[in-house]
């Protein structure tokens, strides 16, 4: 194990389920700011590769919702949407699809 990923760990373990959903959003965000470069510099791999990440982190978000508990916040506010009509179109809006 290096350095960095012990870090990682550790400061993983003693973090609170706000702190984790914050570091998921600042990690989706810098993937992001890469995604940006990538596309500037006509990198297609780390375009893709960043978009990817960023994808598996909002489907984790999703998959830790508690739609029972969370009531019309989660459809986006309103009760016709879907249960995941709040983070559905993310991942298609990050590979350019409306």
């Amino acid at each position: 194990m290096n350095i960095r990923q012990s870090y990682r760990e550790g400061v993983v373990g003693g973090a609170t389920p706000i702190d984790l959903v914050v570091r998921l959003y600042e990690q989706m965000i810098e993937d992001m700011r890469h995604v940006g470069i990538a596309i500037e510099q006509n990198d297609i791999e780390r375009r893709t590769s960043r978009i990817n990440h960023a994808i598996l982190i909002i489907a984790h978000l999703q998959s830790s919702l508690d739609f029972e508990n969370g009531g019309t916040t989660f459809r986006d506010g309103s009760p016709q949407s879907g249960e995941n009509a709040l983070f559905d179109h993310r991942p298609a809006r990050l590979v350019g699809h409306p």
